[in-house]
């Protein structure tokens, strides 16, 4: 299952179509704003590097992840929000050693990354197996 991704060197042009636009600081924030023309079409030709290949990847264990470290609630609600199928272990260790292979994943630390310009938050696991 792969996590992280990176975009190769292959590329190719596209016609991007948009408006006129001119950057200018803020009166309220000082900030650089964006200001459309929309009377003024425009096309811009841009390279689209759509090739993507993984950087990290990971066999997924066949028996799931357990989380025992006090995110279980909080990760339930994300999960269902996002229509993932679980289910909720009364005992961890005997639910997964009764599955077939008995394979498991566990995270020993997790961190989420700072967030780049498009504020998507990147996360980072070490972990064994």
């Amino acid at each position: 299952m792969p996590f992280a991704f990176v975009n190769t060197s292959a590329t190719r042009m596209v016609d991007f179509r948009g408006y006129a636009y001119t950057r200018e600081p803020s009166p309220i924030s000082g900030m650089l704003v964006t200001r459309y023309d929309t009377s003024k079409p425009m096309t811009w030709h841009v390279p689209l590097r759509e090739e993507v290949r993984a950087t990290f990847a990971i066999d997924a264990p066949l028996a799931g992840y357990v989380d025992s470290t006090g995110v279980a609630e909080w990760l339930a609600d994300r999960l269902r929000l996002h229509g993932i199928r679980f289910e909720k272990l009364e005992s961890a260790r005997a639910a997964l050693g009764s599955r077939p292979g008995g394979d498991q994943g566990r995270t020993c630390q997790r961190e989420f990354r700072r967030p780049g310009w498009q504020l998507r938050f990147r996360a980072h696991a070490d972990g064994t197996r």
